[in-house]
């Protein structure tokens, strides 16, 4: 790409009927950091038409240099070949879209396969481990050794910290921040529970929740379960991956 400033595709909502919507502060922080947010829409014949939709997630991948996945609803039971949730979990899910399932898995997949910067926030870093054949929580109550705590879900105010995050000395978020002690927001039921092939956990929560995961072997895959664009207090988190992706197109 002959652009300066590298494309980041942003995926949207569909939480309300008939609308794609994107929470404004993820395509800021990334204009912010010097990117150009680029937003995909969601299209329903994509989830019944796998040419179409193979042929619209080779042209997106070919027009940007990294992928932020979005927070959002939980994941469909039935998505990814129904093995999404381990076997133990039966709780009910909230705001499930397949079509958005649909697009993102097959765009996430593809992504990380051609070595693209990813970033996860919340049910992005959820999708992230799912699509890599990791195994995620329906609640935080059937997580064996873990409890429904009020410091994850549904916290108020969002932009302010609501537990803190220990991070492994080793990961990449570590050395992003320069501490491996961090304080987060909170805005989740669920959780990831078994990594994904090739994924780590690399930070938890004081009660053990799995709260980021990297790929090693990747320039830069990275998942958070907090929302750092809400947050307001992390822009190294989207500078860091602005420059991946801008040192992903200088290559291309």
């Amino acid at each position: 790409m002959s652009f300066t400033a590298p494309i980041i595709g942003i995926t949207s909502h569909c939480e309300i009927t008939g609308q794609n919507t994107i929470n404004k502060q993820y395509a800021q922080y990334i204009a912010n950091a010097g990117g150009i947010p680029l937003i995909f829409p969601l299209i329903e014949t994509l989830h019944k038409d796998a040419s179409l939709l193979d042929m619209h997630v080779n042209a997106y991948l070919e027009r940007i240099d990294g992928l932020l996945l979005t927070g959002g609803g939980d994941i469909d039971a039935n998505s990814f070949g129904g093995s999404v949730y381990e076997s133990y979990s039966h709780a009910e899910l909230v705001d499930t879209c397949p079509v958005r399932d649909t697009f993102e898995g097959a765009l996430c997949k593809r992504a990380y396969e051609q070595n693209l910067p990813i970033l996860g926030i919340c049910r992005g870093m959820q999708l992230l481990n799912i699509a890599q054949a990791g195994r995620m929580v329906r609640d935080l109550s059937e997580q064996p050794g873990l409890s429904a705590s009020a410091k994850h879900h549904n916290v108020e105010p969002y932009d302010k910290p609501a537990h803190h995050v220990t991070l492994e000395a080793s990961s990449k978020l570590a050395q992003i921040f320069g501490t491996t002690q961090l304080a987060v927001n909170s805005h989740h039921h669920q959780a990831v529970s078994t990594p994904g092939c090739g994924i780590r956990f690399v930070g938890w929560a004081d009660d053990k929740t799995p709260e980021a995961l990297e790929v090693d072997d990747k320039p830069f895959v990275i998942g958070v379960q907090w929302h750092p664009e809400v947050l307001g207090t992390q822009p190294q988190l989207f500078e860091a991956f602005v420059n991946a992706a801008r040192e992903r197109s200088r290559r291309t």
